[in-house]
């Protein structure tokens, strides 16, 4: 990376003078900063997380209604007959159920999707994360030498208004402060879309298609003149379908309750970095000006005595 300290210079000391940064101080990278603070914003919306919550959701309460009829606050399988409401006397598939089960099958296509978008959102933020470190070395290589020159205007006693550039370098602290506090929540936020990403992708090719199935082989059942009522007390079972209907809706849920919570936690991760990110953004606009200030710095007698 080009230094942006070039601008810094000393000039002779018979001339009485030296040379503060100049306007463009530190702009360099404060470009850099609000770039990366648009990209990221666009990576980690939160309405993409509760997007993705709501369809978890909406497949869990289908998937509930299919299998048992109704929800029941007490535990999902507490009571609840196994293959409920839904599914008329004779065992054929009421035009509800059919309607449900399509339903189902489009929820799960929007979530494959929604599983690629967070491995890549996943890789995106591996870069981004590393951008956000290089910006925070910037930044405190700025200040570093912002202050040395500071410091050595105020030791030759020249009679400059330094509070300009002093402001300039409590924005440029601020916003590398920022910086800081946002590199763990990228990360946090990565490992979310990678556990969500892996428990979406164990719904809808393993649970859901489970669950899917010994489902078909109900109806089937039914149709046939098989059993209308299946034991799902865990105490007596009666047949070896009831058990595996009984486990693969058992998985599903937990399965389903398990990316729920992840989702809850991406959006609130996610709410969390926009309010980051947004501080950074005024943080960069209240200081962009400021900076700029420093072209033509007003000459003054000093009110500081030279440093012995």
């Amino acid at each position: 990376m080009e230094s942006e300290n070039a601008t810094i210079q000393q000039e002779p000391a018979a001339a009485g003078t030296v040379s503060l940064p100049a306007e463009d101080f530190g702009r360099k990278t404060l470009d850099e900063a609000e770039t990366f603070a648009d990209t990221i914003l666009k990576r980690i919306r939160v309405k993409d997380a509760e997007g993705i919550k709501s369809d978890l959701t909406s497949l869990l309460s289908g998937a509930e209604l299919l299998t048992s009829g109704k929800k029941d606050d007490r535990g999902i399988l507490a009571t609840l007959p196994v293959v409920g409401k839904l599914f008329e006397a004779s065992g054929i598939a009421s035009p509800e159920a059919e309607t449900l089960m399509k339903s189902i099958g489009v929820i799960s296509g929007k979530l494959d999707a929604a599983q690629f978008g967070l491995i890549k959102d996943s890789a995106t933020l591996e870069t981004l994360a590393a951008k956000n470190k290089a910006i925070g070395a910037s930044l405190a290589e700025l200040l570093e030498t912002g202050a040395e020159a500071l410091n050595t205007a105020r030791k030759a006693g020249t009679p400059l208004d330094f509070s300009r550039f002093e402001t300039v370098l409590r924005g440029l602290s601020g916003i590398r402060d920022e910086t800081e506090r946002m590199a763990p929540q990228i990360r946090l936020i990565q490992e979310n879309d990678r556990a969500l990403a892996g428990k979406i992708q164990s719904i809808i090719f393993v649970l859901l298609p489970t669950w899917r199935e010994v489902m078909q082989t109900e109806i089937e059942l039914r149709e046939d003149g098989g059993p209308h009522e299946l034991n799902i007390d865990g105490k007596k079972p009666e047949t070896y379908h009831e058990e595996a209907l009984k486990e693969a809706y058992r998985k599903l849920i937990a399965g389903l309750g398990e990316a729920i919570t992840l989702g809850s936690e991406a959006a609130r991760l996610r709410e969390l970095a926009d309010i980051g990110l947004q501080q950074l953004k005024r943080e960069i606009g209240y200081l962009v000006p400021k900076a700029a200030a420093t072209a033509a710095p007003e000459v003054r007698q000093s009110p500081l005595p030279p440093a012995e």
